[in-house]
């Protein structure tokens, strides 16, 4: 039987981050270097790639059965993880309720998106943003639906509260 990846993500952390300050996704943690985490992801059998020349310091992470699952650098540090978790509104319920249910995530906000893309269709999205008890750090699950494709997959963002107030310095 094949699990979601975010069965695997959230086992994964409830195990080894019940109690971190700092999140750490698949081994990528909260601080570490570009050269550390190339390390760790070439020992795993990940291989890392910029994503592109106008994407500050914005990595791909691809290997085994990752999809869509990208870093940040901030001043040579990981700020920000993001990866496709799973594919529809249950599988993004069950997401959310599992992480609230660990007892180590408080939820902060949800809010609901609606705007019409470039191409004329209907685009929707809901994000739910959550904060550990212990940490410096944001986790938000965000579920995207189209009028054509419906909802089929959704993503979960960790993100380094010293990023997001970084950003707002107009730094990275």
């Amino acid at each position: 039987m094949r699990l979601p990846l975010f069965v695997l993500l959230t086992t994964a952390l409830g195990i080894a981050g019940a109690h971190a300050s700092a999140f750490e996704v698949l081994g990528f943690a909260q601080g570490m270097s570009l050269a550390e985490a190339r390390s760790m992801a070439l020992r795993n059998g990940y291989r890392i790639e910029k994503e592109s020349s106008d994407a500050q310091g914005v990595y791909i992470v691809a290997g085994h059965h990752l999809e869509d699952f990208r870093i940040q650098f901030c001043e040579d540090e990981l700020h920000w993880v993001t990866y496709r978790a799973g594919s529809g509104f249950v599988d993004f319920v069950k997401a959310v309720e599992s992480a609230k249910a660990s007892s180590n995530y408080k939820e902060l906000s949800s809010d609901l998106a609606y705007r019409i893309d470039d191409n004329g269709k209907d685009e929707a999205l809901l994000t739910v943003s959550l904060a550990p008890k212990e940490g410096d750090y944001f986790l938000s699950y965000s579920l995207r639906g189209t009028s054509e494709e419906g909802t089929p997959d959704f993503m979960v963002t960790y993100r380094a509260i010293r990023l997001m107030l970084s950003v707002l310095r107009g730094g990275c």
